[in-house]
């Protein structure tokens, strides 16, 4: 009977942490948590795509908890830059690499 207990506490645990990174009750923690996991998929392919096409830039998530993005310029020193300082050109390029990873997903 210790032995049980002892294993559903373990198990309970585990759950419990779980919850707390990612439960609640409307939902909102794991859909933010998902989404966040195929940001950092389409970050990953977005970034793969840029390389292929000028090497310049990377994307990369400002916070491990929000959803947005900014971009670093390896020419400039890996810089980290706010996307709304992107030239016409640049945003182009951000863009097609995006619309190329999301095709990949």
């Amino acid at each position: 009977l210790g032995k049980q207990i002892e294993a559903q506490k373990l198990e309970y645990d585990d759950l419990s942490y779980l919850h707390s990174l990612i439960g609640s009750a409307s939902g909102d923690r794991f859909r933010k948590f998902a989404q966040g996991l195929t940001l950092d998929n389409l970050v990953y392919l977005a970034n793969k795509q840029l390389d292929r096409l000028h090497g310049r830039y990377l994307l990369k998530r400002k916070d491990s908890e929000g959803l947005s993005l900014s971009v670093l310029d390896t020419w400039q020193g890996d810089v980290e830059r706010d996307t709304k300082t992107l030239s016409g050109g640049e945003s182009f390029l951000v863009s097609l690499a995006l619309a190329l990873a999301l095709s990949d997903l």
